[in-house]
């Protein structure tokens, strides 16, 4: 079967990326490929196949495809309809269509989501359950692909006595990063051996390579847990994060317990505390690390899209 992945955005989290990558070495027989476009966050430099994502190869992978995989809206789909002159007046005539939410435009207004979602006759992911649970109806989570083989071959154990902690963010405000530095500067004040690693501004592979030394990472505490935390889990690092009383309602019911440290934005500095202490450390690592495995193996998730995508198809 033929997959297009396609965005004129970012490839958010660079889950587009991690698929083509996943179909390819675990489903060779499916054709999956994907196009997008940088944005305000190309510094992050996600690997790509197709680029750039409105040439020519992207106009005949689109007709090839017997799905396309899009995100966040349907903007890319209505001008990639146009521009191999299918579409006209009604969607009747467009691709099928898997449609993925991934973040804050689906949050700010799903009932505009929705309602296009049911125009064109698409089967609508999200990558969070915090989004699931706007319309649990109408969407299935999709957890977020990786290859947790090449993650844990990534990880540099702190042999050093410090303990680092790592963070992050493209957002500081969205992520509570002045919440969290107050959080360390009070342990650094108390004595606390400890070194903080704020990540911004650098490319992926040097984010990983840099997560991968830490001891602790900070994720955020509004919406769950996001690519960072999954990341980090891979690795075998504990992971503090938070979420709205429903979004860690639903993860108990899914998972049985909370694969992060709990914290809110007052209680950061709690949660880093109780992970001063080894033994915690050990068992939050265990519980991220078995987490990811049982949600987030890439060889998984191909399974899930293969199925979703035939279902599409017929």
């Amino acid at each position: 079967m033929n997959i297009l992945s396609v965005h004129k955005g970012q490839d958010t989290g660079g889950q587009g990326w991690r698929m083509t990558d996943a179909f390819r070495r675990l489903a060779p027989d499916w054709n999956f490929r994907s196009a997008y476009a940088p944005n305000a966050f190309f510094y992050l430099d996600y690997p790509r196949d197709v680029n750039p994502w409105d040439g020519e190869v992207v106009k005949r992978l689109w007709k090839q495809a017997d799905v396309v995989h899009l995100h966040n809206n349907f903007a890319t789909a209505k001008i990639m309809e146009r521009l191999v002159g299918r579409m006209h007046y009604s969607y009747a005539k467009a691709k099928k269509a898997v449609i993925h939410y991934h973040g804050t435009t689906f949050r700010a207004n799903p009932k505009v989501h929705l309602a296009q979602q049911a125009q064109w006759g698409a089967t609508a992911l999200v990558s969070t359950l915090d989004l699931w649970l706007l319309a649990p109806e109408q969407t299935q989570w999709l957890p977020a692909p990786y290859d947790l083989e090449w993650l844990y071959a990534m990880r540099k154990p702190n042999r050093t006595k410090t303990i680092k902690i790592a963070h992050a963010p493209t957002e500081r405000g969205v992520k509570d990063t002045d919440s969290f530095l107050a959080a360390t500067d009070r342990l650094k004040a108390e004595g606390h051996a400890i070194e903080v690693d704020l990540i911004e501004g650098v490319n992926w592979m040097e984010c990983l390579a840099r997560k991968a030394k830490a001891d602790i990472y900070y994720d955020q505490v509004l919406l769950g847990y996001g690519c960072n935390a999954i990341e980090a889990w891979g690795m075998g690092i504990p992971v503090v994060a938070g979420g709205a009383p429903d979004t860690l309602a639903e993860m108990e019911r899914r998972f049985g317990t909370l694969p992060f440290y709990n914290a809110s934005k007052d209680t950061i500095y709690d949660a880093l505390l109780a992970l001063m202490d080894k033994q915690t450390r050990t068992e939050y690592a265990k519980r991220g690390l078995a987490h990811v495995q049982a949600y987030h193996d890439d060889r998984k998730i191909v399974e899930q899209l293969k199925d979703i995508y035939t279902r599409v198809a017929a």
